[in-house]
């Protein structure tokens, strides 16, 4: 089975917010968005988005392609999830997948 790939809002946690002890809130501030939507963004429950990607890379001194690299790699992973597995293999064959 295919390694899952790891949401770039965990990275964002664990590369940049934690090791720096950014403030959640302030960094939403700076984002330009809420709170809320920086929580669903780092819990893996939000996409970032080009424009998102953008001012990450200002803040952290990154290319922007950086973070819509991270993004495509996590949706290329769930959309595969599971597609190798025996289960959906059979699933196929019997036109229920």
């Amino acid at each position: 089975m295919k390694k899952k790939s790891m949401h770039p809002g965990q990275i964002l946690k664990t590369t940049f917010i934690d090791p720096e002890k950014i403030s959640k809130k302030v960094l939403a501030q700076q984002l330009n968005i809420s709170a809320q939507k920086l929580s669903k963004i780092i819990k893996g429950q939000q996409s970032i988005t080009y424009d998102l990607s953008l001012k990450l890379a200002d803040i952290f001194s990154t290319p922007p392609e950086f973070w819509v690299s991270l993004q495509l790699q996590y949706d290329e992973s769930e959309k595969n999830r599971g597609t190798d597995s025996p289960f959906y293999q059979l699933m196929t064959i019997m036109g229920d997948a």
